[in-house]
């Protein structure tokens, strides 16, 4: 049984050109049977989204390049992208998580002396 860890490495490996899609769908797929009786939630979790995302490419319902781009997601899981929107004393942050828990706002204001007057978040 792998751990979610060494999924992440072996989708690593496949991303990186060393080892190809057949070659990691037999790794996944000889390390991961019955998933579901032994792991903890996360790889269980992660067993899942390789699964639906391998039965998908195998069915050709996703080309490589798709097949790719979602396991870069399931690689680096939190990676954020930042967008930033300037204000006059006002900077608003957008990031998005490749977890796919949808866009979160980080404002704040900017002050004379600190640098920062306040800080405030809203995770709506």
């Amino acid at each position: 049984m792998a751990s979610a860890a060494q999924i992440r490495s072996q989708v690593r490996e496949y991303l990186a050109g060393n080892i190809s899609p057949d070659d990691f769908e037999d790794w996944f797929l000889a390390n991961n049977w019955n998933a579901h009786l032994h792991a903890d939630a996360e790889t269980v979790s992660l067993v899942h989204q390789v699964e639906g995302l391998l039965l998908d490419f195998s069915a050709d319902a996703i080309n490589e390049a798709k097949f790719r781009e979602e396991l870069t997601r399931i690689a680096h899981p939190f990676q954020l992208r930042f967008g930033v929107v300037s204000v006059p004393q006002e900077v608003s942050l957008f990031f998005f998580s490749s977890e796919k828990i949808g866009p979160r706002l980080v404002s704040f204001s900017a002050g004379t002396k600190s640098g920062f007057d306040s800080l405030s978040l809203d995770w709506g």
